[in-house]
């Protein structure tokens, strides 16, 4: 099993509704593949993070590098892991606002981070602390 962890930006910003469109279309197909994970959103950028097996993340990422909706797709990290993060999320999602990054711990370290992805690209042990806090934070 491998975490695969990318950042990209929307081509423009999307309502709730498009962005629920997504989250349905993933879940299917990631249920089908035994990926979990989730979608961070805000202000028109993307921080996804995956978990499966290799040949099925690495196959997925490939068909979102490809998707048009979004660009400067960044891989992070892809590790081998041992757990998963988030074994009950075929495709967490949630959409942040600044109130919630500035007030919630373990928000205002990721929106810190993902103003420079080569940050997130450096740390990836810290990147997965802030996604476990995130994770315990919202179930």
């Amino acid at each position: 099993m491998i975490q695969l962890v990318y950042v990209s930006s929307s081509v423009r910003l999307f309502t709730k509704d498009e962005l629920i469109g997504i989250l349905e279309v993933s879940r299917t197909h990631n249920q089908s593949k035994g990926i979990t994970g989730i979608l961070l959103y805000a202000n028109g950028n993307f921080l996804q993070l995956l978990e499966g097996e290799k040949k099925d993340v690495d196959a997925l990422y490939e068909k979102i590098t490809q998707d048009k909706r979004h660009r400067g797709c960044i891989k992070l990290f892809a590790k081998d892991a041992t757990s998963r993060l988030f074994p009950d999320w075929s495709m967490g999602f949630r959409e942040l606002s600044k109130d919630e990054c500035d007030t919630k711990k373990g928000y205002s370290d990721l929106m810190a981070f993902w103003n420079n992805p080569m940050d997130l690209k450096n740390n990836p042990n810290q990147l997965l602390r802030i996604l476990g806090e995130f994770s315990m934070n919202n179930r």
